[in-house]
């Protein structure tokens, strides 16, 4: 992953401090998660090459990092030291339910696109009330079709709930010191258009394109 990636993302990120509630239990069968800097590693200093490189990272018309499948994202942050990252290695368009798993619903926007998804989170280094705890869910994502309007309803709809088994689904709070992969599932109006996941704040994130 290049530092003009990683740099431009972390500009984009906000860190969720710890809350109340039941950590986030680590996915079977994760492989290879993004890489993470050890623990308390100082951020190497930018060099000229690296400020280029920053320089010509692409935005959106939104102000979003555009990114392609298959190419990981910081997703929190302390400083300019990522904690923890995410890599979506495929969007599926119109994605089968799991038959085994409770009623298969028709979904209700008009398409089923599920995300697979791999994440991991680095080691805790401090008291426990400092640990953030990254959320990946379906919440964080809009829809922008092809036609460029913006979709204004829920992409987590019931219909998408209960598509998939629990095991296959990637938890929505990630703890530290794990690695993660599994599925999220989106319920969409068309077949083509661009992802968005947002910042905690909803003001800036990653975008991709299917």
């Amino acid at each position: 992953m290049k530092l003009a990636r990683t740099l431009a993302g972390l500009a984009t990120i906000a860190v969720l401090s710890a809350c109340g509630g039941t950590e986030a239990d680590e996915v079977a069968g994760a492989g290879d998660a993004p890489a993470l800097p050890e623990a308390g590693q100082t951020p190497a200093e930018l060099t000229p090459e690296d400020a280029e490189e920053q320089a010509e990272v692409e935005l959106s018309p939104r102000g979003n990092v555009v990114v392609e499948v298959g190419e990981e994202v910081p997703i929190a942050a302390e400083g300019d030291t990522a904690t923890a990252t995410m890599t979506v290695d495929a969007i599926e368009v119109d994605a089968p339910c799991d038959p085994a798993y409770g009623t298969v619903e028709a979904p209700e926007n008009g398409h089923f696109v599920r995300l697979d998804i791999r994440a991991a989170t680095a080691p805790v280094t401090g008291p426990p009330s400092e640990v953030s705890r990254p959320t990946i869910s379906d919440s964080r994502f809009s829809f922008i079709g092809p036609d460029g309007v913006t979709f204004n309803g829920s992409l987590g709809t019931y219909a998408a709930f209960g598509c998939l088994p629990d095991e296959r689904k990637l938890p929505s709070e990630l703890g530290p010191g794990q690695q993660f992969a599994g599925s999220i599932l989106l319920d969409v109006p068309a077949p083509t258009g661009t992802l968005i996941m947002s910042d905690y704040f909803g003001t800036s994130g990653w975008e991709w394109a299917f």
